[in-house]
């Protein structure tokens, strides 16, 4: 198994998780400073030409929800995932999700100063992120 890396990236989620799970990987570094990011080879593996990504097997995985969604399902013996047939299957995937799909996107709107359109965004606004990860935290762990 081979993950793609560089430091300060999203790549970080997948390292991590790899740690975790006290799996064998090899990492291969991509300097997106100096833009090998986006060489053929790796567009290869991530047409997006963005971290992280991951090849195992003669699988090519990119955006680390997907990745960290397929080391869980691979390893299922670590226990950092969810089995397809447990009723809690479904939040654990709605927050592997959420971050890229809700509080990024709501936090990058707002860092930005860029106006919120809350009936066609899939985030809303960054008020209704905050609410979700609230009433979360008040159901307990």
């Amino acid at each position: 198994m081979k993950l793609y890396y560089w430091p300060k990236t999203r790549a970080f989620r997948a390292l991590w998780m790899l740690e975790e799970m006290r799996v064998p990987y090899d990492l291969e570094f991509v300097n997106i400073r100096a833009g090998a990011q986006n060489e053929t080879a790796f567009n290869r593996v991530n047409p997006m030409c963005k971290l992280p990504a991951l090849e195992d097997r003669g699988a090519c995985i990119a955006e680390s929800g997907a990745v960290l969604l397929y080391l869980a399902d691979r390893y299922p013996e670590t226990q950092l995932g969810v089995a397809l047939d447990d009723p809690a299957r479904g939040r654990f995937l709605q927050w592997m999700f959420f971050t890229g799909s809700c509080l990024e996107p709501a936090m990058a709107e707002r860092i930005t100063g860029a106006q919120s359109n809350t009936v066609s965004f899939g985030w809303g606004d960054l008020g209704r992120v905050e609410h979700a990860i609230e009433s979360a935290l008040e159901e307990g762990p």
